[in-house]
């Protein structure tokens, strides 16, 4: 059985819209006839994600794109930065495109007028159709959180990856599965479930580190948007603490603190933190009663780690999840290879694609250069068509991260 292929990718950039896609759709043509085996085209999803600058041309992106490839799903969304394999834009024009040629029915786009499909049915193959699901969302949608709960819920692994729109201006979703009609939105949740025999793997990366330890500290007492208590002793106190000063006036021009200052909590019911905690601003100091105001809801039980921004840890914890990811795949190889009878040589690993969602607030003010987040996964993940877009709010599992990366290969 031949090996399947990797994803075609492209991107372009120009002011004219109709210069880019045209780009997009001719060096997507050259990559799907120079694939090992080709015979014609065999993609059946795409994924495209474009700068706020063709926002407002998103529909005739759509069409054009369409009827360029012949392919007749897709999904996508804007962001004010895209990326693609070893490269970003930010500020300026441009697209980026990835076909996938995956399972026909292993798949299905979804939006507000398109539901996800029922939990107990089965494709034609017999895989669970909702098994996992690629979201795309409006930052304004009310009840957030809980939209993403209830997608979870609908799929067998419960696995929802994915990001927030982001633009200037409106932002749009794509999420379209005919040749005929509508396919852009700018409310809600959008993208495509895939069933169980689409085989991916995905990381959470943090662009935040503990202060000291990650085991962090038991919220005692708190509500909403403010921490009282930490393992019983008042918050700021634990803060002062754990950067060796005695004044809230000394926290400002502190050394540590040039990136700002940030909590990482536990989610959920989790009782500890792991690599995936969620990062969240502190907003306030409230001196008088010793407590600590974040941007967003706490609950007593739960634990939290003071956090800064630090670009040597974000690089770090970018090259594990790359790393993991590899030698995930490499292992899959070998067990295979194994359970093959050992024929041969083991066959090498093989990622056809993937895609990257990053915060906004990362990329070249976090990594110190344009294009050195995507440089670095390049690097330690090998080079695999990739694309994604700079969100608003990263989505995993069913949360709602902010200042990461997640980053989805498809095997």
């Amino acid at each position: 059985m031949a090996e399947p292929n990797p994803f075609a990718y492209a991107h372009a950039s120009h002011s004219d819209w109709r210069i880019a896609c045209a780009q997009c759709v001719e060096l997507l043509a050259q990559r799907s006839r120079g694939a090992v085996g080709h015979q014609g085209p065999t993609e059946t999803l795409g994924f495209v994600y474009l700068t706020d600058a063709y926002a407002s041309y998103a529909s005739d992106i759509l069409a054009s794109l369409r009827i360029g490839t012949g392919v007749a799903h897709w999904v996508g969304t804007v962001g004010l930065g895209i990326c693609a394999t070893d490269v970003e834009y930010l500020d300026e024009p441009a697209l980026v495109v990835m076909l996938a040629d995956l399972p026909a029915g292993s798949f299905s786009v979804f939006s507000g007028t398109r539901p996800t499909p029922a939990h107990d049915k089965r494709t034609a193959s017999g895989a669970i159709a909702a098994h996992a699901a690629l979201v795309h969302a409006d930052p304004a949608a009310p009840d957030l959180p809980d939209l993403l709960l209830d997608m979870a819920s609908k799929l067998e692994s419960g696995w929802v990856f994915g990001g927030l729109s982001s633009a200037r201006g409106n932002g749009v979703q794509i999420a379209n599965e005919t040749l005929t009609g509508g396919g852009v939105y700018g409310s809600g949740l959008s993208g495509a479930v895939f069933s169980s025999e689409v085989h991916m793997m995905a990381r959470v990366t943090q662009g935040c580190h503990p202060l000291r330890t990650r085991e962090g500290h038991a919220i005692t007492e708190g509500e909403r948007h403010v921490v009282e208590t930490l393992d019983g002793q008042p918050a700021l106190d634990v803060l002062l603490q754990e950067l060796h000063v005695e004044s809230p006036n000394d926290l400002v021009r502190h050394p540590r603190l040039s990136g700002g200052l940030f909590v990482g909590l536990s989610a959920g019911d989790d009782t500890v933190l792991g690599d995936d905690y969620l990062v969240r601003h502190v907003v306030a100091l409230d001196p008088s009663r010793r407590a600590i105001g974040i941007a967003g809801e706490v609950e007593p039980g739960q634990r939290m780690v003071f956090c800064t921004r630090d670009a040597e840890a974000a690089q770090q914890d970018l090259v594990r999840i790359c790393t993991e990811l590899r030698e995930e795949v490499e292992h899959e190889a070998a067990v295979l290879s194994a359970r093959a009878g050992g024929e041969g040589p083991i066959a090498p690993p093989r990622m056809r694609g993937a895609l990257y969602f990053s915060c906004v607030g990362r990329g070249a003010s976090l990594f110190g250069g344009q294009g050195e987040e995507l440089r670095l996964i390049r690097k330690h993940l090998g080079d695999v068509p990739l694309v994604g877009f700079y969100a608003n709010g990263e989505i995993a599992r069913h949360r709602l991260y902010g200042y990461t990366g997640v980053l989805t290969v498809f095997v």
